[in-house]
């Protein structure tokens, strides 16, 4: 009788240790992610990707910062993603809402993800030149993890390439902090390469 009490109580114990944990990634996920510095949302950018079509649900929109209805995107790599209905969204104040569904590659997909799910997103009007390729963003604000990574003045976090390559006429810089402190968020715009999910190029305004 004790013994079978005992295994109970190490099985409650375990479970609850189970739980507990759960808790806590959720927690450190949503904060890591999704995180308010003053009047900033950051938030940490998963995926960039060209979109070559765009399948939406009859009366698709977005209200009140989440998708009302489901909406099917093919991306580049032939990769299909549903986003399902009551996905948050961008408010788009800082980059210009794709609303072109019909034509290929018009869009953009920036995305939070948690696994292969998508937490958030924004579908962002592609460039006109190179928009395949490339895509640009509001500059960048500030560093973090040993330079790894890089806000934007929008408070994305996105990651940073190996040797990021400034460019501006009219100045010299001796290295990307440096082009931050002098030319940060609208003073510059960050270019993010689409193959790579990753800012190659900083250029000021």
């Amino acid at each position: 009788m004790e013994q079978s009490l005992n295994r109970r109580v190490v099985v409650i114990f375990g479970l609850l240790a189970v739980v507990a944990a759960s808790v806590l990634f959720l927690f450190m996920r949503g904060s890591g992610s999704d995180s308010v510095v003053g009047n900033t949302t950051k938030r940490r950018i998963d995926l960039f990707a060209s979109v070559t079509k765009v399948t939406a649900d009859p009366g698709w929109s977005v209200l009140e910062s989440r998708t009302v209805g489901a909406i099917q995107l093919t991306l580049t790599d032939d990769q299909t993603m549903i986003i399902p209905d009551g996905t948050y969204v961008d408010d788009y104040d800082s980059v210009t809402a794709c609303t072109d569904f019909s034509q290929p590659s018009a869009c953009v997909l920036v995305a939070d993800m948690l696994g292969d799910a998508v937490v958030w997103f924004a579908l962002v009007q592609a460039d006109s030149k190179n928009g395949t390729k490339q895509l640009h963003l509001p500059g960048l604000v500030d560093m973090q993890s040993n330079g790894d990574e890089g806000i934007l003045g929008n408070g994305w976090i996105v990651p940073l390439g190996v040797g990021v390559k400034r460019v501006c006429s009219n100045s010299d810089t001796t290295s990307l902090r440096d082009f931050i402190t002098r030319f940060p968020g609208s003073s510059a715009v960050a270019i993010i390469d689409l193959e790579q999910d990753v800012v190659v190029e900083v250029s000021c305004a």
